[in-house]
């Protein structure tokens, strides 16, 4: 599963610029962040992908719940399910499951 989080973490960041394209109008970018807004769980997520820190970072409630890096990973207990769903959405170019911030 580390190998796997990693992979995944390392081809979000390497399409950085192109996810960029993607979500135009349906993320915040906050100089090297794509800040993404998961309203469709019980509990609203935001996704922060960070290209200069080289990580991926899940939030809940403000409070961080994941912590994805190339090295390794740490996810809350209960969240490891929504957390793999986003990464491989992430990798997809065919993802639908992100929606807009107004």
């Amino acid at each position: 599963m580390l190998k796997d989080m990693q992979d995944k973490c390392s081809s979000i960041l390497e399409s950085f610029d192109l996810l960029r394209i993607i979500l135009k109008d349906r993320a915040i970018y906050i100089e090297d962040s794509i800040m993404i807004f998961d309203q469709v769980e019980e509990k609203p997520l935001i996704i922060k992908i960070s290209k200069k820190n080289e990580k991926i970072q899940f939030f809940c409630n403000e409070e961080e719940i994941a912590l994805i890096t190339s090295n390794n990973f740490a996810i809350e207990e209960g969240y490891e399910d929504v957390v793999k769903e986003w990464l491989d959405a992430l990798t997809s170019l065919g993802f639908k499951r992100y929606i807009p911030k107004f």
